[in-house]
């Protein structure tokens, strides 16, 4: 029997900066009628209020039924952000500056809000370095992956050290670091953050397939799912819509059934 108090969950795809389809999402029904919350993480470098979409995603943090997992762009961001800290302190060179336009346009916004905050630090009150600081704090409490019931979460895709991580049948699982126990292969992290490329074939078809009796939920791979449609396929359901690379593309969230790991509805806004 399933004791597990979560019964329905919501896994919520990638965001990339889009505050107005968060904000729906966080208003709607779906949003409010489940037991737990999952954000796939790529909540920033997008083509929207970047800024915005953090300060609402840090609220939604704190909450005990929504849980945020690590991603790629968080990471890669987190790594610019300590460097810059560090380079503000004195500590060290400054950082350089990204390539990517979307990383770019994440770095420009949050030297806007710096611009247009820092005549109102006061009293120890400094809105820009206590949202780097939340970001920072965010991205390193964050699991690489979350376990309800019968479904696997994670923000690029399932490795085998995931089944081997389990303890207690129908408990939330979570993984806070890169040489855990069960994950002191670094090659895990890597594909739970995306990069399905890392030795892939020392695994075979193992990152490619849900493990028998469960399913996988993951984000990332935008290109896999169009903009409406999540691509499924061996039990591996990808919720990245393409949300935030255009004005277009829609927030995707999926409605779990904890108990057997299937979709019970698809949510979009």
């Amino acid at each position: 029997m399933f004791n597990h108090p979560i019964k329905r969950v919501l896994y919520i795809g990638d965001i990339h900066g889009n505050k107005e389809r968060l904000e729906r999402l966080l208003a709607s029904s779906a949003y409010a009628a489940v037991d737990h919350r999952v954000f796939a993480g790529d909540y920033v470098d997008g083509c929207g209020d970047i800024v915005g979409t953090a300060q609402l995603m840090l609220e939604e943090a704190k909450r005990s039924d929504v849980t945020v997992l690590k991603a790629n762009h968080e990471r890669d961001l987190v790594v610019f952000l300590k460097q810059f800290l560090a380079f503000q302190l004195g500590k060290a060179p400054s950082p350089k500056l990204p390539g990517k336009k979307e990383r770019l346009a994440t770095l420009e916004q949050l030297h806007q809000y710096w611009e247009s905050t820092r005549d109102h630090t006061m009293d120890g009150h400094d809105p820009f370095h206590q949202l780097v600081l939340g970001i920072i704090n965010l991205y390193h409490s964050s699991p690489y992956f979350v376990r309800i019931g019968r479904a696997f979460f994670a923000h690029g895709g399932f490795h085998p050290a995931m089944m081997r991580s389990l303890r207690h049948a129908d408990r939330i699982q979570m993984v806070r670091g890169v040489y855990t126990a069960d994950l002191r292969d670094v090659e895990a992290p890597h594909v739970m953050l995306g990069n399905m490329l890392v030795r892939k074939a020392r695994h075979g078809n193992a990152l490619q397939r849900a493990p028998e009796g469960f399913s996988v939920y993951v984000g990332h791979h935008y290109g896999r799912s169009n903009t409406e449609t999540p691509w499924t396929k061996n039990g591996i359901t990808c919720l990245d819509t393409g949300c935030g690379k255009s004005d277009d593309n829609l927030l995707t969230a999926a409605e779990i059934n904890a108990e057997t790991g299937e979709l019970i509805a698809l949510h979009t806004f």
